[in-house]
């Protein structure tokens, strides 16, 4: 059953642009290797200054959770700031959809 991976991170409003493009150099690429990855999304939410929003899509629970710990850390230290490590995380499990199909 498909999943979304749900992080939340605070930074500088400025710091905006640089977190999304070096998210995009750094992690997209692993992720898009990984089996199980479908997407990913960015969103800044407009009413908490700073608020950065990213949605994951992944086939199953189990193939998420097998992303090596080990590269997740050597690309967090990437980032190469400390606001650009998430304040929260959840995980959700995708029971409707216009855009995929869901079993």
């Amino acid at each position: 059953m498909a999943v979304v991976e749900f992080l939340r991170f605070q930074m500088s409003p400025e710091k905006i642009p640089t977190f999304v493009q070096k998210n995009a150099e750094l992690w997209t690429p692993a992720l898009s290797k990984h089996p199980g990855f479908i997407d990913k999304e960015i969103w800044v939410n407009d009413r908490i200054p700073g608020e950065v929003l990213i949605m994951i899509h992944w086939e199953t629970l189990e193939q998420w959770k097998s992303f090596p710990e080990a590269l997740g850390v050597e690309l967090d230290a990437q980032m190469g700031d400390a606001e650009f490590m998430p304040v929260a995380g959840y995980e959700c499990t995708i029971v409707a959809s216009t855009i995929r199909p869901v079993s």
